[in-house]
């Protein structure tokens, strides 16, 4: 029996699971990435390449415009970086030079596409990182330079839907103050055309056929393609709920039958209408609502500091940054103590009112920026005698007597 390598035994585990599945990054090998990639830019149906180009074009100057000198660029899930190149572009022109860390599990296809982009770029320098998101991303975390983080093309709707708020929340760990982080996330929940998509046209899904010929190259298998059906569902889920709908997309096998993986000696059977998962959790990918995309910030210390959504509501880029852990109360109603106001929030709406009930302002805020230059003071009102004042002017917040119960929020957003 001859030895596979270690980051391939995770592979092996998982298709003898009791629910039979390969690991996501498995399917995005050099060929796998290059396939996709024609997928996504050429399919009439899958047009998440073009929304989110669309978008970054359109808010170019929003995204780049404040980010201090020097920034540095990483991307999560880079592959050919072809979204990548107008954000390049617009910080080479602000700032003369960049250094880019494109992280992707596909290695040796980065590190092609980071020669093509210095060939292309003379004042680029490309640092590639061959691994999964999180390592790249802890990789750099202990770099100085400013950081503009980019995790496009739905990527992070992959990931396990029960590990993106802990992965948000480590992400947002890594980050300074300083730094920003632009998310694109799929908000299709057509559920007809959500299937049409991801069954992409074809008779036979070229990615889904590579993903095979690798298994049975790396394992020296005979794993028959054309003994299992690409099928896809979709799984609905409330749009004002904290769980988004999702993609489900799985190899069902047509008939009985048995693959030998001959460099392990091992042997899998597959029933008749058995189902081979193409992801390690229940979604393959998932559909956002903008609530959800606003919870994701909310739960892991971010602020939205832009929301852009395509003509169609059907893809959205997100623009975050990060905030301390106190910086964002989260109830809806304060007390300005020191002009004697009653304010409350309802949504992404702030009404200031007299003590007697009448409105004396009403308006709305896309992200925390665009107020914090209000000189206001709030009371902690879950308990009168733990007092705070937080100075939006400044973004500080200050005790003016201490809670005894750290957990215990602000109260207001």
């Amino acid at each position: 029996m001859a030895a596979v390598p270690a980051d391939l035994k995770s592979v092996v585990s998982s298709l003898t699971s009791k629910r039979k599945h390969v690991p996501h990054w498995y399917l995005c090998d050099t060929r796998g990435s290059e396939i996709f990639e024609e997928i996504v830019r050429a399919s009439s149906t899958y047009k998440h390449w073009n929304h989110e180009h669309t978008l970054l074009q359109e808010h170019m100057k929003d995204i780049v415009g404040n980010m201090p000198s020097s920034t540095m660029l990483v991307e999560l899930g880079s592959g050919a970086s072809s979204k990548t190149r107008p954000v390049i572009e617009a910080l080479l022109e602000r700032q003369g030079e960049l250094t880019y860390v494109p992280v992707d599990i596909a290695t040796d296809y980065i590190q092609e596409i980071s020669r093509e982009l210095e060939r292309e770029y003379n004042a680029l320098t490309v640092e590639p990182f061959g691994g999964l998101f999180m390592d790249g991303l802890r990789h750099v975390a202990g770099r100085s330079e400013p950081k503009l983080l980019l995790f496009l093309g739905n990527s992070f709707a992959n990931v396990p839907i029960d590990e993106q708020l802990p992965m948000m929340k480590e992400i947002r760990a890594r980050l300074k103050v300083q730094d920003r982080f632009l998310l694109g996330l799929d908000m299709n929940t057509d559920r007809e055309a959500v299937i049409r998509a991801y069954r992409t046209g074809f008779t036979r899904c070229p990615w889904l056929d590579n993903f095979i010929d690798r298994l049975n190259k790396d394992f020296e298998a005979d794993m028959n393609k054309m003994a299992f059906e690409n099928t896809v569902d979709f799984v609905e889920n409330p749009a004002d709920g904290d769980t988004p709908s999702y993609v489900q997309q799985y190899l069902r096998s047509s008939t009985n039958q048995r693959v030998h993986l001959r460099k392990l000696d091992v042997t899998i059977d597959f029933l008749a209408g058995e189902r081979l998962y193409l992801a390690e959790g229940q979604n393959y990918s998932c559909k956002y609502s903008e609530h959800q995309v606003r919870r994701l910030a909310e739960l892991s210390n971010f602020a939205v500091e832009g929301l852009w959504v395509n003509e169609e509501a059907k893809y959205c880029v997100t623009f975050y940054f990060p905030i301390n852990e106190l910086y964002i109360p989260s109830a809806d109603i304060a007390m300005d103590v020191h002009n004697n106001k009653v304010i409350l929030r309802e949504g992404d709406t702030i009404r200031i009112f007299q003590p007697n009930g009448s409105l004396v302002r009403s308006f709305q805020v896309l992200a925390l920026a665009d107020i914090r230059n209000i000189p206001i003071t709030v009371v902690f009102l879950h308990q009168v005698r733990h007092q705070g004042k937080f100075n939006f002017k400044s973004g500080t917040l200050e005790f003016l007597t201490r809670p005894n119960t750290w957990g215990q929020r602000p109260v207001l957003t």
